[in-house]
């Protein structure tokens, strides 16, 4: 029971750690797509956004599926390279049907989208894997 709560503690974290990390630089990198924005307006959007239920259950649902896949493979996902593109994987797929789903004829918001959702499930990747595998805290000692 405890081991369960400290990996679902474990997977919160690294959840709202690739969360925070995509809201402070992915600002960025959409300001220069959108030069008319500004940093705060996508930071919040950013942050409120993943709060939609349309974007918080489907991430959820891809967290669940990261762990099964990473603990039923055990060793085949021994570094943190392997971690990473899991995460930028699943995200990328899921995200890339959804959006090709709702596809309005958008190519570069389409893309700009995969491209931010599949970086943030390699931010999850990379946190999973320095949470859950190297024993140690993200700031070195």
């Amino acid at each position: 029971m405890r081991r369960g709560l400290l990996l679902l503690w474990k997977n919160g974290l690294a959840y709202l750690l690739s969360l925070l990390t995509a809201s402070l630089f992915f600002p960025l990198i959409l300001m220069l797509v959108e030069p008319d924005s500004t940093y705060g307006w996508w930071f919040m959007l950013i942050l409120f956004g993943s709060g939609m239920a349309s974007v918080l259950i489907p991430e959820l649902l891809i967290m669940v599926l990261f762990n099964i896949i990473v603990f039923r493979a055990g060793k085949m996902f021994a570094g943190v390279v392997q971690y990473v593109l899991l995460g930028v994987f699943l995200t990328g797929v899921f995200f890339l049907g959804r959006g090709l789903l709702y596809f309005n004829g958008d190519w570069g918001g389409l893309l700009l989208n995969i491209l931010l959702m599949s970086s943030s499930g390699g931010l999850f990747g990379f946190y999973h894997y320095r949470l859950t595998r190297t024993g140690r805290s993200l700031v070195a000692r």
